[in-house]
């Protein structure tokens, strides 16, 4: 087991060189785009601090990676500008806006969202400058989604996590180390949830699609069907429902894109699920909570002075009760970043009964936790991020050239929404998101050019 910094120190300097070599002799763009994506593989929790901030290495290449292509030729920054551009622009804004306004200093609160937001999605923006070198990158990928899978089955089969073997344990996060399901240990891999590990698979799946759609030989075909089938054990070995359903909406709305039969099928069920959630919500509840494998209990907690059934998903429901009061007065810019950083977070309007507050601390909903951290005004362009982000891709699908990369990647932007109303959205897994987002915005950009 290497020290956490020795891992760190190691791990940098091996994508740099590696994102060097493919500087010298494939260009910038292409050592952008596979230098970022060789870190998804890499634990989140390897992080020194640089200049008193917390730097991952994921945020390290990407710094390095886009300085270079930068300074390649400084020409290549000026684009067409994209609606997914002026949506995290207006995230930057607003996170630096709502957290000076509670007492955050400017340069600090600027450096922080920028780490935040517009790293990612700028390098995913400049990874996708042309679509010469998307083989490349693809074929990258798929690579990151076997590995990552492979472990993630190794883990739940094992009860041993190969990253926390070479790298050290991962700090814990909530959830035990030793969190199982159906007799099975669930997968962390490279994060420190299991709903994020899965989250994370799926977000790297349409790349196998696009490969299998690009492939020039036999090689490259057989690494895509074989990272396309270990995606589905990957985000499988998780054990999380919030996953492996995305992934089968993420199928779902896949196939919709390209079949009107499709179409047709998922709105029939769509709606028959809606159906069944207006006339028997409690039903609905039950059965996911079988399907997790929960035991529910009462338990009497200070809302409403009322005996309440209390389970994992039935906190996802009462948390909008809870919450509602402060969601309800959080204003245009919130409560701050300061005020989210711990669980139960420091805000307004909480029940008073400190029992019920640690019971249901933990905000497990993204659109939630936005409205709360950043106010209406944060968590409707949070929203219209993930809206444009689906819309541009299913545009884009027409595009014979990138249609299939483009059109996956909606599909898969709406699965991520969709389960991130059971999850906060973790730097765990939000910065391929929102790396997906500059990715879409560059294959944008480069067909208006």
């Amino acid at each position: 087991m290497l020290a956490p910094t020795t891992s760190w120190t190691f791990c940098f300097f091996l994508l740099v060189v590696i994102g060097g070599l493919l500087f010298s002799r494939r260009g910038a763009v292409e050592a952008l785009g596979v230098s970022v994506a060789l870190t998804f593989v890499l634990p989140v929790w390897l992080e020194v601090p640089i200049f008193g901030i917390p730097m991952d290495l994921r945020t390290c290449v990407a710094i390095v990676a886009l300085v270079a292509f930068f300074l390649r030729d400084p020409r290549q920054v000026w684009s067409p500008l994209t609606s997914l551009d002026l949506l995290v622009g207006g995230m930057v804004i607003i996170h630096v806006s709502s957290d000076v306004y509670h007492g955050r200093d400017a340069v600090l609160a600027g450096l922080l969202a920028y780490g935040e937001w517009a790293i990612p999605y700028v390098a995913g923006r400049y990874a996708m400058r042309s679509f010469k070198g998307v083989e490349l990158l693809a074929t990258c990928l798929c690579g990151v989604v076997v590995v990552l899978s492979a472990g993630g089955v190794i883990e739940m089969f094992s009860g041993v996590n190969p990253w926390e073997v070479i790298f050290g344990n991962r700090p814990i996060d909530g959830v035990p180390r030793d969190a199982s399901r159906y007799g099975f240990k669930r997968a962390f891999g490279t994060t420190l949830h299991p709903i994020y590990f899965g989250l994370l698979v799926m977000i790297c799946a349409p790349w196998s699609i696009s490969l299998a759609r690009w492939a020039k030989n036999g090689a490259q075909r057989s690494l895509a069907v074989c990272a396309l089938i270990t995606s589905f054990a990957g985000v499988f070995s998780s054990l999380s429902r919030g996953p492996i359903l995305a992934m089968g909406a993420f199928t779902a709305v896949f196939g919709g894109i390209w079949s009107r039969w499709c179409r047709w099928g998922l709105g029939i069920l769509l709606v028959a699920f809606l159906g069944w959630v207006v006339t028997d919500f409690n039903g609905v509840v039950s059965r996911i909570e079988k399907l997790g494998g929960e035991k529910s209990r009462v338990t009497k907690l200070k809302l409403d002075g009322d005996a309440v059934v209390l389970s994992s998903s039935r906190h996802r429901i009462l948390l909008l009760q809870v919450y509602w009061p402060a969601m309800s007065q959080a204003g245009w810019l919130g409560y701050g970043s300061d005020a989210l950083r711990e669980f139960p977070p420091r805000v307004p309007y909480l029940p008073a009964d400190e029992a019920t507050r640690n019971t249901l601390k933990y905000v497990d909903n993204a659109y939630v936790f936005y409205i709360l951290r950043f106010g209406w005004t944060g968590a409707s362009l949070f929203s219209l991020l993930f809206i444009t982000g689906a819309v541009t891709g299913i545009r884009l699908s027409w595009d014979r050239s990138i249609g299939v990369l483009a059109g996956s990647m909606a599909a898969m932007i709406i699965a991520v929404a969709s389960a991130l109303t059971t999850v906060w959205f973790s730097y765990d897994m939000g910065f391929e998101v929102l790396w997906s987002c500059g990715v879409l915005a560059g294959m944008a950009s480069t067909q208006r050019n």
